[in-house]
């Protein structure tokens, strides 16, 4: 039997003649075989094995920690076949250490001090002088495997149940530590394009627990929240403390409004939520005022669940240049699921074409059309592997500006 290589030492050995091959003897999936320093290395912390370019290692501790349990920092530097490195604080001392791609580099990997053995035949590689540096090598989409999709169904769940499961664990997760896309993306080009005044009415379709009518009663703006989940019950025992004077209304249908109530209206990540929205739309534009504006934002149809299916090549690198976003089944509408700690959420695709004739049908002239990306290098490089590269190749969001027809 042929022997394998390691598949990093191969990349290496293409910019460092003299990087040895060593044995390719772990796998995490077919095409990336690798050795024990190219590997994974068990974090002393949370005893899982993680992908040695995100794990560090202190010589004063003799300790692992990987980027699961502390908050490391990108430095960018280039070395072999990368461009930055991640500094990680020892969960030990403190003390920043350099993942393990670059220790190996910087003398600073515990082979280099035997305090890590391989259990097989393996030749260490000692640098010496600068080392050179090549560009970071190609991914090929015929060689990556093909990640898991999500289910497709033929008949669609309830998608209130759905809310209302999931509704204590999402309030939870958003309350103690605010989504980062929301916070830096997503609501920025969403308040922009809504451009409240002060006194001004607004809706806030399918509010969920309320952050968009906080932030927008903070404005000095009459915010309505409309929710049939019991995502709306939080948002209302938040008024009970704020008194922000927010009125929240526990429903799904806007029957009880009169034409031309609101000055504005706005739909923050929801419509894909919603199996039918052409209904709605349609009320919105009944309960707007002439010239009034209705912002929503969603996923992006071409970039997003489920149709986008993001694998990473080797499967535990925690490297982001290592995702690659394979897209397919753009025009299958069938709602789909997939999972959020545990618990189930629904989505339903629908092209662009398809919102923009929604909008249109309902008597909506479209007014902008975003698709809000990350420019904020300091945010990157302090959340380096929720950010780096995740906004520079793919639009993951999209943002409507649309306005009711003044009828003359």
């Amino acid at each position: 039997m042929i022997q394998q290589l390691c598949y990093y030492c191969s990349q290496y050995q293409k910019i460092i003649p003299d990087y040895p091959l060593n044995p390719g003897t772990k796998f995490t999936d077919p095409i990336t075989p690798r050795c024990e320093l190219h590997f994974q290395f068990k974090c002393d912390s949370c005893g899982i094995k993680k992908h040695f370019s995100g794990v560090g290692w202190c010589q004063d501790c003799n300790r692992y920690t990987c980027v699961g349990c502390a908050d490391e920092l990108m430095i960018q530097e280039r070395f072999l076949i990368y461009e930055y490195y991640y500094s990680i604080p020892c969960s030990g001392c403190g003390k920043h250490l350099p993942a393990l791609d670059f220790a190996e580099i910087a003398l600073q990997h515990p082979i280099q001090f035997g305090e890590f053995r391989p259990s097989t035949e393996f030749v260490l590689w000692i640098p010496t002088g600068s080392v050179p540096t090549g560009n970071p090598f190609p991914r090929s989409a015929e060689l990556i495997p093909k990640g898991s999709l999500p289910l497709r169904l033929d008949t669609a769940l309830d998608s209130v149940d759905v809310w209302d499961k999931i509704a204590p664990t999402w309030v939870e997760d958003r309350l103690n530590q605010p989504d980062l896309n929301h916070r830096y993306i997503i609501i920025p080009e969403v308040l922009k394009l809504l451009g409240v005044n002060n006194g001004e009415k607004v809706l806030d379709f399918a509010c969920g627990e309320g952050n968009i009518a906080r932030i927008l009663a903070k404005q000095g703006v009459l915010v309505t929240g409309i929710d049939p989940s019991k995502m709306i019950d939080y948002a209302i025992e938040l008024e009970k403390e704020d008194n922000f004077g927010i009125e929240y209304l526990k429903s799904d249908s806007l029957d009880s409004f009169l034409e031309n109530t609101f000055d504005k209206a706005v739909c923050n990540m929801a419509f894909m939520d919603i199996p039918l929205i052409e209904p709605i739309m349609a009320e919105i534009h009944r309960v707007l005022k002439p010239e009034g504006i209705l912002v929503f934002s969603i996923t992006h149809p071409c970039f997003n669940i489920p149709v986008l299916n993001p694998v990473k090549f080797p499967w535990d690198s925690e490297r982001n240049e290592d995702r690659v976003y394979m897209v397919d089944n753009y025009y299958n509408s069938q709602p789909s699921i997939y999972e959020y700690n545990g618990k189930k959420l629904q989505y339903f695709h629908r092209t662009i074409s398809q919102y923009t004739k929604y909008c249109v049908n309902a008597g909506f002239s479209i007014e902008a059309i975003e698709e809000p990306t990350l420019s904020d290098e300091r945010l990157i490089k302090n959340n380096p592997r929720d950010l780096y590269l995740e906004f520079s190749r793919i639009a993951k969001f999209m943002v409507f500006s649309v306005r009711k027809k003044l009828i003359k």
